[in-house]
Parts: C-alpha cells; sequence; structure tokens
C-alpha cells in the first residue's frame, strides 16, 4: 500500500516529502486486497488441482524461482502465471492429465490475454481525457 499512499500524499500536497501520514482508507482498501486476493488464489488453485502444504511448497517455490530466471534474463513474467503454471506442473506430477481441471487453467490465461488489451483501451481513454481536459491556468 506504501506507491498508493505515495501517490495519494503527492495528489494532497503537492510535494514529495519523506514521510507521510496514511489515511485510513488506504489501509482498509489494502487489507480489502489481500483478503480477496487470499480467497480468490485459494479457491482458484483447489479447483485447478488439489493442494497440500508439501504441494503447495513446490508449487511456490516454482513459482519464485521462474521468476527469479526470469528477472536475471529481464523477460518481463506475470507472477499469477507462474504460480498457475507451476500448480499445473505439481498436478501432472502428482497424478495424471485428469487430475487438473483444464477449464478452470484456460480461464485463468484467458483472463490475462484479455487484460491486455482491455488495459490498453482503458489507458489510452484516461489519456484522451487528461490531453483534452480543459486548462484553467493562465497561458504560457
Amino acid at each position: 500500500m506504501g506507491p498508493l499512499a505515495a501517490i495519494y500524499g503527492i495528489w494532497q500536497t503537492n510535494t514529495t516529502g519523506e514521510d507521510s501520514e496514511v489515511p485510513i482508507w488506504i489501509l482498509i482498501f489494502g487489507g480489502a486486497a489481500i483478503a480477496v486476493g487470499y480467497n480468490l488464489m485459494r479457491n482458484l488453485g483447489n479447483r485447478i488441482t488439489l493442494h497440500s502444504p508439501s504441494r503447495g511448497f513446490c508449487m511456490e517455490l516454482g513459482a519464485a524461482l521462474t521468476v527469479v530466471m526470469a528477472t536475471r534474463l529481464s523477460l518481463p513474467v506475470s507472477t499469477t502465471q507462474c504460480i498457475i503454471g507451476a500448480t499445473v506442473g505439481v498436478g501432472l506430477c502428482a497424478g495424471d492429465v485428469k487430475a487438473i481441471h483444464w477449464r478452470m487453467v484456460t480461464w485463468a490465461y484467458a483472463g490475462w490475454f484479455i487484460t491486455l488489451p482491455c488495459t490498453a483501451l482503458i489507458s489510452g481513454c484516461l489519456l484522451a481525457f487528461v490531453i483534452n481536459a480543459p486548462s484553467w491556468a493562465a497561458p504560457l
């Protein structure tokens, strides 16, 4: 929540400072995001394949090593996609192809591919609003 608090602090005061107060609504927003994200990953993970502590350890370690190697190679990766791929890998090693709920895997990857054009469209629209916004400042 640090970056969001910093951006909000700069927006409020128009200055960059070393320390700033974190509003309570940012803390509540962060807590809600963590709770929703935890439940989402728990449900998504158990719907792809069954989890156990040893399987979870292997998934997390595999995803972390993938992210570290990709970072060393300067490749952009999504940590969510890495953990989903690790979940599929562990599920395949622990059982057979039927141990994986392939519809959930397809849904997760389709969501990632849909996110790219949607994000481009939203950010382009926001930029259009910013560029074409009226300015009340004195002309230079």
